[in-house]
């Protein structure tokens, strides 16, 4: 994050504590996220947001981040996030960051006789429940149960050669990953249910109509999405048995492109992003609304609910998209400090909300940066600093305030 943008984010905060709304209980949830794409200035692009996606700033340089484009990202939490892409110094690479972003740290190494061993690989996409992580590519699917420490590549023989582009973690035993073409240009969907030990590829229902699948979101044991190409959507209620094409897509036969990722709030909510447009369904996919019509492509997508939802951008230039209404209004975010995006792969947000605390510790922590660094004076960062835990000690006599509310409802209710 560049100093200008901390001094930025400090004022607006600042301004939000002073209008008496940081601590309110009215104040909409904030979320975190991350988006990840192609190789700016040396080093692959890593954007972070916490403010839901209105403001971005890049995260690392050159001297922390390999020469290569970045494909995939996944936000454990708002603090807590992992990041693949290409191959550099001998294996590819996974960044892994629990603070925010603020520092990451390079994953793996490329001795084989290491429990740490990462292969040569495009590593295409990632996803974690907890400590355990898995990421996919072609011949690989790796696994980490403890954070990083280690790592199993467990990739079943037979599918060698056949490039896995999805990937989606249940639990810490089921693991959906899918790709493909095959030798028989058909889409390849593996799930495990023993933590990768075996696999059992689904073929059930309309999968033969895929001939790969890009991506692959669950809203729970049964219910899973899959998407792909050509413009394919494949659902299913039953754990993968059987998967059925929607039919609002195959119904559309001009649409002979891709459709790149899906993300399942629920068993009725879900989010996808194709080629050229992004879509919503509410209702488990009986019907589906429509936004964009663009250059190609919309490769991520991201959501918190029905209402709100993050797309990245890859084409002629990269460019971030936000909507807080079910696409109604989107927000395009298409400049970082006034230079065109690059190309975005992937992107990322937490389903938690950051808080209000966290907000002012971490503002707490910048200014005392800023002052050791020069560009504030000890008077001016302290003046920030009283302000600051000004808005702590309010934001806990709010909520002690509507814990005691709470206590006297209860105690009459119950008189």
């Amino acid at each position: 994050m560049s100093k200008k943008s901390l001094i930025i984010g400090i004022s607006f905060l600042l301004l939000l504590l002073l209008a008496g709304t940081a601590g309110s209980s009215e104040t909409e949830p904030v979320y975190a996220g991350w988006t990840v794409g192609d190789l700016w200035d040396g080093y692959g692009t890593i954007l972070r947001s916490t403010d839901s996606g209105e403001t971005w700033v890049r995260q690392g340089g050159a001297d922390q981040f390999a020469n290569v484009h970045f494909s995939g990202v996944f936000a454990v939490d708002p603090y807590t996030a992992w990041v693949v892409g290409s191959e550099d110094d001998g294996y590819a690479t996974i960044y892994h960051t629990t603070n925010g972003g603020e520092t990451w740290e390079r994953k793996g190494s490329s001795d084989p006789a290491s429990a740490d061993y990462i292969p040569v690989a495009e590593l295409q996409k990632i996803h974690a429940v907890g400590d355990d992580v898995w990421t996919v590519g072609m011949d690989t699917i790796l696994h980490t149960s403890d954070g990083g420490a280690t790592w199993t590549n467990q990739f079943p023989a037979g599918y060698e050669n056949i490039a896995l582009q999805g990937v989606y973690v249940l639990d810490s035993k089921t693991v959906w990953a899918t790709g493909g073409p095959d030798e028989d240009d058909q889409a390849v969907i593996l799930k495990t249910t023993n933590a990768g030990r075996t696999w059992t590829r689904q073929t059930g229902g309309d999968v033969a109509a895929a001939e790969y699948c890009l991506g692959i979101s669950a809203a729970d044991a049964n219910t899973a999405w899959t998407v792909g190409r050509p413009y394919i959507v494949l659902k299913t209620t039953d754990g993968g048995t059987t998967w059925m094409r929607d039919t609002y897509f195959s119904d559309n036969p001009s649409y002979q492109y891709d459709i790149n990722e899906v993300y399942a709030v629920s068993t009725s909510t879900v989010w996808v992003a194709s080629d050229f447009s992004i879509y919503r369904t509410t209702d488990g996919g009986h019907s589906w609304d429509i936004f964009f019509n663009d250059d190609l492509a919309f490769l991520g997508i991201s959501a918190v609910n029905a209402q709100q939802a993050w797309g990245s951008h890859v084409g002629r230039s990269g460019y971030i998209v936000h909507t807080t209404d079910g696409g109604d209004t989107w927000t395009k975010i298409d400049q970082l400090n006034g230079e065109p995006l690059r190309g975005l792969w992937n992107i990322s947000f937490a389903t938690q909300p950051i808080y209000p605390h966290y907000l002012i510790i971490s503002m707490i922590e910048d200014v005392e940066m800023l002052v050791d660094d020069g560009i504030l004076n000890k008077g001016q960062g302290n003046a920030i600093i009283v302000k600051l835990e000004k808005a702590l000690d309010r934001l806990d006599d709010d909520r002690q305030g509507r814990n005691r509310g709470a206590a006297k409802k209860c105690c009459r209710r119950s008189k």
